[in-house]
């Protein structure tokens, strides 16, 4: 369950907002006729969630409008027995707590890193304009630091995602200078991006395909290599 951020979601819902929103549904669902294309709008970004991780941003925006309805129902509910209260908005508070320290813990190591800030604005300083390649989660981060254009990034919102990850991956692996020189003169790659987290599992798990090619010191200009970050200059 990627778009619960409790459970290691990048960007998803905690579990305290999942249950709530849950329960805010339920209560609502008298209305469900007025509240249909909501409830649809609702499942739409569940599918869409399990192929672009962004479409949590939009279903943790209602889902937190249904957890609102869920709380101010619980707050201004009558309660039989008040121990029984006291313990809810207890177990509610701890939840938000929980929720709340695990995504700041896992905020505190997530991307952008300090190098990897900083190697994107040495680029933007010391190096033309010209198409990155990286893997598609770095994009979103090049194009903010160093303010050029990226083959990919995790949106998919550009012309034609489906050829250009093929293409990506095609290229990632192979270690046919003849082929690696198609791709990249195809989209007029300049640039290819690499950090700790390609080579360790992301893209590689080895020096292999083109992160071993770049030993073509008459295709490849190494840039920067700091910080297991590396920036390549594709010369042809």
């Amino acid at each position: 369950m990627h778009f619960v951020s409790d459970l290691g979601g990048p960007i998803g819902l905690s579990v305290f907002t999942l249950i709530l929103g849950i329960i805010g549904i339920f209560i609502t669902w008298d209305h469900k006729q007025q509240l249909k294309n909501i409830y649809y709008l609702i499942l739409l970004l569940i599918i869409a969630s399990l192929y672009f991780e962004h479409a949590n941003i939009y279903l943790n925006i209602i889902f937190s409008i249904f957890a609102g309805i869920a709380i101010t129902k619980i707050i201004y509910m009558k309660w039989e027995v008040k121990g029984l209260k006291t313990l809810t908005t207890l177990l509610l508070l701890c939840g938000l707590l929980f929720s709340t320290i695990s995504y700041i813990e896992r905020f505190s190591v997530s991307e952008p890193s300090k190098e990897l800030k900083e190697s994107l604005e040495w680029f933007n300083k010391n190096a033309e304009k010209g198409i990155i390649f990286s893997h598609h989660s770095k994009g979103y981060w090049i194009t903010y630091f160093a303010d050029n254009q990226v083959l990919t990034d995790s949106t998919f919102f550009y012309e034609n995602p489906t050829q250009k990850i093929a293409d990506s991956t095609l290229l990632f692996n192979s270690q046919n200078i003849k082929e690696i020189k198609t791709i990249l003169d195809k989209y007029s790659i300049k640039y290819i991006f690499i950090d700790p987290k390609m080579k360790k599992g992301q893209v590689w798990t080895k020096k292999q395909g083109l992160w071993y090619s770049f030993r073509n010191s008459e295709t490849f200009n190494n840039l920067y290599n700091k910080d297991q970050i590396e920036i390549w200059e594709y010369i042809g």
